[in-house]
């Protein structure tokens, strides 16, 4: 029906929603609302990360919401420079960082994305340009009105803030509030109609990264961290987060679950789980 071209686009992870007559898709530093019918683009909102991972989240309020992080999206959280990372990785004194030593670092998920020449090294030209780039994005946690057309960052940006902004897991809407996890085990709830924290970054006792994406089911909010563990809250709860069950599957756990007939449907790295009543 329709083709529309994102070459200005350099990354883009998130799964793209449909919103106020438009397919919303994130890329780096900003997103953009393409018509349904036409594919012509209807709006942009610039001020996002410069690696979105997320998926936005439609509210049961009309309004969208859009939360990304990305490393150096912060002057809080400053990258290193590339001395630094020769100093940490460059085992065989080569003056560059091979796949093999950055396996065992937090930057192993950017190799690809910042080996420009495909030659299997990261380089210090590859580096710096990568953390100009990094520099414009800008970690977020925003809400955006619907009926938007043209540039609407400084029109329908209800509000924007970065506490709490995700990597990976998108944010959840319910009942008039936002809730995130970020990297870390570490939880977040606004106030979706003013963007005020109700809490912030509220430890979960369950370190790690996490990436499934959190889901509410009957009052309540399931997540999980790649470790494995599965982790229900109540959706009530407003001053912190209140962490009712755990569950250890002892798998590597990156998929959001599935939810159906009375049944929980999660899938980790080698299996295959359904919980539910016999």
């Amino acid at each position: 029906m329709w083709k529309r071209s994102r070459e200005e686009f350099r990354v883009s992870f998130g799964t793209p929603v449909v919103w106020d007559g438009a397919i919303v898709a994130l890329g780096d530093t900003r997103a953009k609302g393409y018509d349904l019918k036409t594919g012509e683009e209807r709006w942009l909102v610039r001020g996002l990360s410069a690696y979105p991972c997320t998926s936005p989240t439609p509210g049961a309020d009309g309004n969208l919401y859009i939360a990304t992080w990305s490393p150096g999206g912060s002057a809080d959280e400053p990258m290193p420079d590339f001395d630094a990372l020769l100093k940490m990785m460059d085992k065989d004194g080569d003056g560059r960082i091979s796949r093999a030593e950055m396996a065992p670092t937090p930057f192993k998920d950017f190799f690809d994305v910042n080996d420009k020449n495909k030659d299997g090294y990261w380089e210090r030209a590859e580096w710096e340009g990568n953390l100009n780039w990094m520099k414009r994005g800008k970690n977020a946690v925003l809400a955006l009105k619907p009926g938007g057309h043209g540039d609407i960052t400084e029109t329908h940006v209800l509000w924007n803030n970065e506490k709490g902004a995700p990597y990976v897991a998108s944010p959840l809407y319910y009942e008039g509030k936002l809730f995130m996890v970020k990297d870390g085990g570490f939880a977040t709830l606004y106030d979706a109609a003013t963007g005020k924290t109700l809490y912030e970054k509220q430890r979960l006792g369950v370190p790690g990264d996490y990436y499934v994406s959190p889901t509410l089911v009957n009052g309540r909010i399931y997540l999980a961290a790649t470790s494995g563990t599965l982790l229900v809250l109540d959706a009530k709860a407003t001053d912190k987060p209140t962490v009712l069950s755990k569950l250890d599957l002892g798998d590597y756990l990156a998929a959001t679950p599935a939810f159906a007939d009375g049944k929980i449907y999660i899938r980790t790295k080698e299996k295959l789980f359904a919980f539910g009543a016999k």
